[in-house]
């Protein structure tokens, strides 16, 4: 009769691992097979004893794919310790020594297995799991001498209860095997959103355009009689009628029981002292523009969204994807945080009068009254997906790896934000690759990323810093 024991799935547990070594117990001599073997006695310090797991693992290794899944989803079982109808059990030794004691046998690339202990009818038993065998896997051998006659070279095979070498005919078959593994294909890259992607221009000629034009609007405070409110407008800033009219609320608030909220002050620089201090100002800004413009294009601009699509039948495992984009084009991750470096500094405060709080409290109280409540939810989402940026001339994006299932579609990758610098020509030509740890080869595609046809300004990039 056969095992008696679940063979339509692996175990997993130590439960399923003690049911697996009491089935051994309960078992007949002839219900070994070629997925598992046990036995009773071996000496796990000795030559002998190591040898003699290394040809188990060596002959389990080398079994036909598909043979090997009718049982246990193709893993195969080397127990010590135990035999129809008697549990022997051993002095347990820590499974990272097993592995060093049995490496010289089975090299460092040999068959992946693991070590397991279990204790039956309170005796300790040991199961060595070995990997499922897959189509592309290298001829298993012996890699040292040893006792018995066994050598260096030795190809071990799996023919029902038994471990000897391979005859020419299983030979045949291993080197069939080692041949036939799939080809990654029918994985394809497609961008998701935005529909074109934003660019942007830090040139010399940009900066000192929007340098100029800042200049302007800032020294349109001076003493200029029909310009200082339209300057004022323009960057949002209070003016004279701006501040009769907070003056005016604020003489409203006083009525209201919050005495001296506001306290008008008279302008006490000169106007050359102001047009010093816009020019050391807008030389900070032209020193630090470039940098702040990248840092803020993370919080501001749409990331780009790619997603990975698999159009065949096939279970491909620790799919890694790597995106190539030439040209003037730069990546950086997103971000939902309000970032400092995505800031200019403090604007320079207008020519003329001004008003100023009196205390923290007050003009809290009387900010809130002007602009509205509101806070700032300050997040960086994580995620166990990450994408690896290198920038420098060109840009290379390297996807963390994931798992595709057969004909999944449009999983996403992880967001970036692209710069891509002006002038470009044309859209961005990104070329992709893609390989997996499950098959052999690599599948490559190209993508074409639309540009936006008109730069975005400089001035909608970068905040300044509150004063």
């Amino acid at each position: 009769m056969p095992l008696d024991f679940d063979s339509s799935r692996a175990p997993l547990t130590s439960q399923e691992f003690s049911s697996l070594a009491l089935a051994v117990k309960n078992a007949r001599e002839s219900d070994e097979t070629d997925w598992i073997e046990w036995k009773s006695v071996l000496d796990l310090a000795s030559a002998e004893g190591k040898i003699s797991i290394a040809r188990g693992i060596i002959g389990m290794a080398n079994r036909s794919p598909g043979a090997a899944s009718g049982y246990c989803e193709g893993r195969s079982y080397f127990l010590v310790g135990v035999k129809p109808g008697e549990v022997i059990g051993m002095d347990e030794v820590d499974p990272a020594v097993l592995e060093d004691r049995l490496r010289p046998y089975l090299g460092d690339d040999g068959p992946r297995f693991r070590p397991y202990w279990v204790s039956v009818d309170g005796r300790s038993v040991l199961i060595i799991e070995v990997a499922a065998p897959r189509d592309g896997d290298p001829i298993h051998h012996l890699r040292k001498d040893g006792p018995g006659g066994w050598r260096d070279g030795d190809i071990f095979v799996r023919r029902g209860a038994k471990t000897p070498r391979a005859s020419s005919i299983e030979l045949r078959r291993l080197f069939e095997r080692a041949k036939s593994a799939s080809e990654l294909h029918g994985i394809t890259l497609a961008l998701a959103e935005p529909r074109e992607v934003a660019t942007v221009d830090f040139s010399d000629d940009a900066v000192e355009d929007w340098v100029a034009a800042t200049r302007r609007q800032l020294l349109a405070s001076l003493p200029h009689p029909g310009l200082q409110e339209r300057a004022a407008l323009h960057l949002g800033l209070p003016a004279e009628s701006a501040i009769s009219r907070l003056a005016h609320e604020a003489q409203e608030e006083i009525s209201r029981g919050i005495r001296g909220a506001l306290r008008r002050r008279e302008e006490d620089r000169t106007p050359e002292q102001y047009r010093e201090e816009v020019e050391r100002y807008l030389q900070r800004c032209k020193d630090g523009l470039s940098y702040v413009g990248r840092r803020a294009a993370a919080e501001k601009l749409t990331p780009v969204k790619l997603t990975v699509s698999n159009e065949t039948k096939e279970n491909y495992s620790a799919v890694k994807v790597v995106l190539y984009m030439p040209g003037a084009v730069e990546a950086v991750q997103p971000s939902t945080r309000a970032m400092n470096e995505g800031r200019l500094p403090a604007l320079p405060r207008p020519f003329g009068p001004y008003v100023q709080p009196v205390s923290g409290r007050q003009a809290s109280r009387l900010s809130q009254m002007l602009v509205g409540s509101h806070s700032q939810i300050n997040l960086h989402l994580r995620d166990e997906s990450t994408v690896d940026i290198a920038n420098g001339g060109s840009t290379t994006l390297t996807f963390s790896s994931f798992d595709l299932r057969p004909l999944e579609r449009d999983m996403p990758l992880v967001p970036v934000v692209l710069l891509a610098q002006v002038p470009f020509d044309g859209p961005i030509a990104a070329s992709w690759q893609a390989t997996s740890k499950s098959v052999r080869g690599v599948t490559k595609g190209s993508l074409e990323i639309p540009l936006a046809k008109h730069p975005t300004p400089i001035r909608d990039l970068a905040d300044h810093y509150e004063q």
